[in-house]
């Protein structure tokens, strides 16, 4: 039946959409687009400290592999039906840990969902968010590697976007601390080569980053990069080489 109902639409209306509110194979197959609860719940978890960053992106990893590549999924922070299944979507509206997951479910390829009303106060913080993931095309169609970026402190989360030569490095503190973050970079899967001359743009403050005072280096410096990072901000990083 959906499966004519999704037909017959397409011929009506080829644009259209048709939005399934269950997850799972099954459902994908004769769906555009399903929403995902599992995701939605995990995230909740990790804001909450219940898991690490690092469990959560081992747990992603898995996850993306239950649908066929391509699949279509969307997340969100709230819907109609999480003040009776997640108490802490209502209770962490317009703070900061939901801003940050709101980034997070852009960085990691779902369709990101805001629920009528969650974005009173925070209409400039989506605006940016979603326009970067308009003007950054791996985000929507790069290939996701999880916990890419090495690093001692447990409270960084990341994730590393590729589509083709473009790359996008994800990165957020979810702790409560002003922190500065020793990271290693795999420079490998970001395309940088050590001995090409690169600058560092991270484009949700829309500035270059400077190494040591200095705004162009080698790609071999880029190894590590210490970051002062402040909670739940998100940092969407791009490394352009110099001819």
């Amino acid at each position: 039946m959906l499966k004519k109902l999704r037909k017959e639409l397409k011929k009506a209306k080829p644009d259209s959409i048709l939005l399934c509110e269950s997850y799972g194979p099954m459902f994908h197959r004769d769906h555009d687009m399903t929403y995902d609860y599992n995701a939605h719940h995990m995230f909740y978890r990790l804001l909450l400290r219940k898991i690490t960053p690092q469990e959560m992106g081992t747990w992603l990893e898995d996850h993306f592999s239950s649908l066929p590549d391509g699949a279509i999924r969307v997340c969100f922070a709230e819907t109609h039906d999480t003040r009776d299944v997640n108490w802490a979507a209502m209770a962490l509206r317009g703070s900061l840990a939901t801003q940050a997951l709101m980034a997070i479910i852009v960085a990691c390829g779902f369709v990101p969902m805001v629920y009528s009303g969650q974005e009173e106060r925070q209409r400039e913080y989506y605006k940016r968010l979603f326009s970067l993931r308009h003007q950054l095309p791996p985000l929507v169609w790069g290939k996701r590697l999880f916990n890419p970026v090495s690093c001692s402190d447990p409270n960084l989360f990341s994730v590393i976007r590729k589509r083709g030569a473009e790359s996008v490095l994800f990165i957020v503190n979810l702790s409560p601390h002003l922190k500065t973050f020793s990271c290693l970079l795999p420079l490998k899967k970001l395309g940088v080569e050590e001995e090409s001359r690169y600058s560092v743009f991270e484009h949700f403050k829309g500035e270059r980053v400077e190494m040591k005072g200095i705004k162009i280096v080698q790609g071999k410096e880029l190894k590590e990069m210490k970051l002062a990072l402040i909670p739940f901000q998100p940092h969407f990083f791009t490394f352009d080489r110099l001819k």
